[in-house]
């Protein structure tokens, strides 16, 4: 778990600091409450960083192909994920000890699509942002969308650093 926005910072600035192309997706379902979070994350940034950002929803499968050929060397992944956290906690995820489906409801599991990406020599790292409320509902919980706010700024500021 890391909630603190300087230690996000250093995480971050840490992955990429050998970044030569970079990729975002972002990650989530926006009639599911604060599972929209990935989502309303890349749309925040896309334009604003340098890196490709992929608005993937619900299907990041959809753009592993555009991944594997586009040779990023280092992919971020944003998706709401289940944690014994606090609701709104930014968090990096363990990839390793990942359990899929407790994890993500994406038809093809992450860790499948993580290891095809590091297969092919992108570095990988998920940032997970602790839902409050996951039901048949749009909008963000206030916790959440404070989350989506300061994540976003930290992308933006981490990643122009790169320039």
């Amino acid at each position: 778990m890391i909630p603190m926005r300087s230690d996000i910072e250093a995480v971050l600035r840490g992955f990429l600091r050998d970044a030569k192309k970079i990729a975002i997706l972002a990650i989530g379902n926006i009639l599911r409450g604060d599972d929209a979070a990935g989502v309303v994350v890349g749309e925040r940034i896309k334009g604003l960083v340098d890196a490709d950002v992929y608005v993937c929803e619900t299907a990041p499968e959809s753009y592993v192909v555009r991944i594997l050929d586009r040779g990023y060397t280092h992919v971020i992944i944003v998706d709401s994920a289940l944690a014994d956290l606090p609701p709104g906690t930014i968090f990096i995820v363990d990839k390793n000890s990942m359990i899929e489906g407790l994890l993500t409801t994406h038809s093809i599991p992450l860790g499948i699509i993580i290891g095809l990406m590091e297969q092919c020599g992108a570095r990988t790292l998920i940032i997970g942002i602790r839902p409050k409320m996951i039901g048949l509902l749009e909008g963000l919980s206030e916790e959440v969308r404070r989350a989506v706010d300061m994540l976003s700024e930290t992308l933006i500021r981490v990643i122009g650093e790169k320039r």
